[in-house]
């Protein structure tokens, strides 16, 4: 996937940025939390939950998509490597949210986003219809 827009990462490469001889957190990627992160990798096609990584010890678990967790985007360059994001985003979220949070870097490269506006929508990536969080100008 050689596209050079930002998206959650696959269990593969967050996992891949796990420092086992470290806890607390486990990486050397400067600012990210010993918390629970999403990666966009579903644990059976047709499973409510994707797999997460939890920094701490830098262990990979199930995560229901409807709990929030943190999230670091990354994207991959012309020549094949991950850039990682240089921070988080701004508040932990949904899998649905942070997948649109995502695509919304991607159609406006210079984010400003503001206070959180709760607002109702039907997540088209995993169904919810639950109240979102979305960031706003």
């Amino acid at each position: 996937m050689i596209d050079g827009k930002w998206r959650l990462p696959t269990i593969q490469e967050l996992l891949s940025v796990v420092d086992y001889t470290k806890c607390n957190p486990s990486t050397n990627i400067k600012g990210i939390k010993s918390e629970y992160y999403w990666s966009s990798s579903p644990i059976t096609s047709d499973s409510p939950s994707v797999w997460i990584v939890n920094f701490y010890y830098g262990y990979s678990y199930d995560g229901n998509k409807s709990d929030s967790s943190y999230v670091r985007l990354c994207k991959t360059l012309q020549d094949g490597s991950l850039e990682w994001a240089k921070e988080d985003a701004p508040a932990e979220m949904t899998w649905c949210e942070a997948i649109e949070y995502a695509e919304s870097l991607n159609e406006n490269p210079i984010p400003t986003p503001s206070k959180p506006k709760n607002v109702s929508k039907c997540c088209t990536k995993c169904g919810s219809e639950d109240l979102k969080t979305k960031y706003v100008d």
